[in-house]
């Protein structure tokens, strides 16, 4: 019988932190297209700590355009004070969120990280693990 020895090694990378608040900024502000029909687009960022004692982490922040959900994007701008405004159109009372995503890359912020149990499947094999989910953002002080 043929013997395979593998070394085994933590991913530092992919090692989620512990749960508490972390100083890093915002980078990589996309609005990403629905993926299939009915649904809706929505703003894709990352998070990424600056404490050189961590290593480099970044953590995805999404936040749907869906009517019922836009509200959190809107509470996120102004905690952060990035610029938005909300427009009203006078004959449907439609209103719109319109923003400048490049207004959130390079903010420096505080983020309260929690860690969370996620499960997938992929090639009909299930794979699942640990991972960190931004709760809240704030402004650093000073």
């Amino acid at each position: 019988m043929a013997v395979v020895r593998v070394k085994v090694e933590q991913n530092e990378a992919f090692k989620p932190l512990d749960e508490g608040r972390y100083e890093g900024f915002l980078s990589d502000p996309e609005i990403v297209p629905p993926k299939e029909e009915g649904k809706f687009p929505y703003l894709k960022f990352q998070f990424r700590t600056e404490d050189p004692t961590l290593g480099e982490k970044s953590i995805n922040c999404i936040f749907s355009f869906s009517p019922k959900a836009v509200w959190r994007l809107i509470a996120v701008f102004e905690t952060l004070e990035i610029p938005f405004e909300i427009e009203k159109d006078e004959e449907t009372g439609e209103e719109t969120v319109l923003f400048d995503p490049e207004d959130i890359a390079g903010k420096s912020v505080l983020a309260q990280l929690e860690q969370e149990a996620w499960k997938s499947t992929k090639n009909g094999k299930e794979r699942s693990g640990i991972q960190n989910k931004v709760t809240d953002f704030y402004l650093p002080v000073g």
